[in-house]
C-alpha cells in the first residue's frame, strides 16, 4: 500500500503544483499521518527482519528459545527506530512546513 501511495503521489507531483498542493494537503490530515508513520513502521521492520535473516545466514540463533528472544528484539527495535524518527522529524517541523 505504501508502494501505491508513493506512486500516486508521483503522479500528483508530476501534474503540477495544484495537484502536489493537494497531496500535500492530504498528507497532513491525521489518516494521511497516520498512514505514513504505519508505513514507517512497515519500512523499519523489514528492515530488522532483514537483519533477523542475515544473522540466521551465519547458523546462529536457530534454537526454540533464541527464536523467541529474536522475535521481542525485533519488535522492540522496530518501535524504537519509528519513535525515533517520529521524534526527529516532530522536532524538525517536517510535515508541518510541506502542508503551508
Amino acid at each position: 500500500m505504501g508502494l501505491v501511495a508513493i506512486a500516486a503521489f508521483l503522479t500528483l507531483a508530476a501534474a503540477g503544483a495544484e495537484a502536489y498542493t493537494m497531496g500535500l494537503g492530504w498528507l497532513s490530515t491525521l489518516p494521511g499521518r497516520i498512514g505514513l508513520w504505519l508505513w514507517i513502521y512497515a519500512l523499519f521492520f523489514h528492515a530488522c527482519h532483514g537483519v533477523r535473516h542475515l544473522i540466521w545466514d551465519t547458523a546462529r540463533g536457530l534454537e526454540k528459545r533464541d527464536l523467541l528472544l529474536h522475535n521481542l528484539v525485533e519488535l522492540l527495535l522496530t518501535v524504537l527506530l519509528t519513535a525515533g524518527a517520529f521524534l526527529f522529524t516532530h522536532g524538525q517541523g517536517v510535515l508541518d512546513r510541506g502542508a503551508a
